[in-house]
């Protein structure tokens, strides 16, 4: 059983920038048949040669799969000796 009766067609796309030791992002999805946004989000961080740590925002405006509509945040912190750690 198909998840949708009819053609989905969307459209995706993402900017980001690096400089220094920072790094930005942004990235939509968009659906052109339903004409309603997918999902939004983005990324901000820092690194150095110790450390590294990243807040990411993703909002979903659709249920897809069973997934409903939710906004997460995501907190990534990473010593470049033991690994990683992240909250959602």
């Amino acid at each position: 059983m198909p998840l949708y009766s009819q053609k989905t067609n969307e459209l995706s796309g993402g900017v980001s920038s690096d400089w220094d030791n920072w790094h930005v992002s942004a990235f939509a999805r968009r659906s052109l048949s339903r004409k309603e946004f997918v999902s939004l989000g983005g990324d901000l961080g820092y690194n150095n040669d110790c450390f590294g740590i990243d807040v990411m925002y993703l909002k979903q405006y659709t249920t897809i799969g069973g997934q409903q509509r939710n906004s997460s945040v995501l907190f990534t912190v990473s010593l470049k000796t033991l690994g990683s750690f992240g909250l959602k």
